[in-house]
C-alpha cells in the first residue's frame, strides 16, 4: 500500500513516502521560520526597496514584501503571507518572500497535514519497532547531503548555486546510453529530495535529435510532478522550471552542516535505549549549536527521561562522526 511515514522528531519533523514498496520522496521541516501560508497580520513596512520592500514578520525577523500596497508608506501596519520560506545558500541566509493580503492571520500548513494531502500517513514513534531507518533513511540523508546520487552505470551530482540547482550526469557507459540511463533518474531524485525552482541538467552531448527526444520523453514518463521544462538541446542541457517555495532536502542539509549534524544526532539519542546519563559527543561547532538551542537537549532529555550531556570531541568531523555515549545506571 502507497503512504507516508512521518516522524515528530525534536527540532526537525520528518516524513518518506512508499510507493509500491519503494522509497519515492523524503522529506524535513525544521523549526524557526514561518511557514509558506502563513498569514501575518502585525506586519510593518520597514524600508522600501525599490519594487519591494522590507517587512517585520514579529520576532527580530524580516521578509522581502513584493508588490508594496498602493500607498503604503514606510512604518505602515500591513497583513502579508509567506509565499517562500526562508532558506540558506551556501552557509548565505535568505529572506521569506511576502505578499499583501487581506486574508485573517493563520499558520501555514505544517509538513504533517501537507503529507496528509497525497495519501495515508503513518506516525511512527522514537521507541517504536519500525524507524525510517528501516526504508533506507541514513543513507538517502548522506545522498542527499554530498549531492551524489549513484545509479547503475553512473551517479548524478546536485550542484546548489544562487541562480540555479545544477545536475551532473557522470558515468561509465557510452554518452547516449548514460543519457537514456540517467534520465528517469534525474526525476526520481527531483521527487525524492523535492529540488525546486530553476534546475539545469548536464547530460552527455548527444548529436542526434532523436536520441535527445527518446531522452526527454523517458524523462517525462518518469515525471510525477508539476514543472516546465525545455527540451534537451544539443549540447545536452535540459532546463526544468518547478515553483519555489521552501528548502528541498540536499538544501536544507548543505545549507548548514552544524544545524544537520546537531538534529541527526538527537534523533539518535532519541532512538538509543539504555538508562544512565546519555552523553552527544561530537564536533564543537555542533555541540556550539546544540547549546544555542538548549531547549532541543531539553527536550531530548524530557523524551528519554535520562539526564543528557554533551562533549566537544575536536578530532570529530563536523558530519557524521558523532557518537553517543550511555553510561549504565
Amino acid at each position: 500500500m502507497d503512504e507516508w511515514l512521518y516522524e515528530d522528531g525534536i527540532g526537525e519533523a520528518r516524513a518518506l513516502q512508499l510507493v509500491n514498496g519503494a522509497v519515492a520522496a523524503i522529506r524535513i521541516e525544521r523549526q524557526g521560520w514561518p511557514r509558506a501560508g502563513t498569514v501575518i497580520g502585525t506586519a510593518r513596512l520597514r524600508k522600501k526597496l525599490g519594487h519591494r520592500a522590507l517587512v517585520d514578520i514579529g520576532h527580530d525577523r524580516e521578509a522581502l514584501l513584493s508588490p508594496i500596497p498602493p500607498g503604503a508608506t514606510e512604518g505602515a501596519d500591513l497583513t502579508v503571507e509567506i509565499t517562500r520560506e526562508a532558506m540558506r545558500e551556501r552557509g548565505r541566509p535568505k529572506l521569506p518572500l511576502a505578499r499583501p493580503s487581506a486574508a485573517p492571520a493563520s499558520a501555514g500548513q505544517d509538513l504533517r497535514a501537507r503529507i496528509g494531502e497525497e495519501g495515508a500517513v503513518r506516525d511512527l514513534r522514537a521507541d517504536g519497532a519500525e524507524s525510517l531507518g528501516d526504508h533506507g533513511w541514513d543513507d538517502l540523508l548522506e545522498q542527499a547531503r554530498q549531492g551524489l546520487i549513484p545509479f547503475d552505470g553512473g551517479s548524478l551530482r546536485i550542484e546548489h548555486t544562487a541562480a540555479f540547482t545544477c545536475i551532473d550526469v557522470d558515468g561509465d557507459l557510452p554518452p547516449r546510453a548514460l543519457a537514456l540511463a540517467a534520465a528517469p533518474e534525474v526525476a526520481r531524485a527531483i521527487a525524492l529530495f523535492d529540488l525546486q525552482g530553476n534546475i539545469v541538467v548536464d547530460f552527455p552531448t548527444l548529436a542526434d535529435k532523436a536520441d535527445r527526444a527518446a531522452l526527454a520523453a523517458l524523462f517525462d514518463d518518469r515525471c510525477g510532478f508539476a514543472c516546465e521544462r525545455t527540451a534537451v538541446n544539443g549540447f545536452g542541457l535540459l532546463q526544468i522550471v518547478r515553483r519555489r517555495v521552501r528548502a528541498s532536502v540536499s538544501e536544507t542539509l548543505q545549507g548548514h552542516a552544524p544545524a544537520s549534524t546537531a538534529i541527526a544526532l538527537l534523533r539518535r539519542g532519541e532512538r538509543s535505549g539504555g538508562r544512565g546519563q546519555l552523553t552527544l559527543r561530537a564536533h564543537p561547532a555542533v555541540i556550539t549549536w546544540l547549546e544555542r538551542h538548549f531547549p532541543l537537549v531539553e527536550e531530548l532529555a524530557r523524551r528519554v527521561g535520562r539526564p543528557v550531556v554533551m562533549d566537544r570531541e575536536p578530532d570529530f568531523p563536523v558530519h557524521g562522526a558523532e557518537t553517543i555515549n550511555e553510561v549504565e545506571a
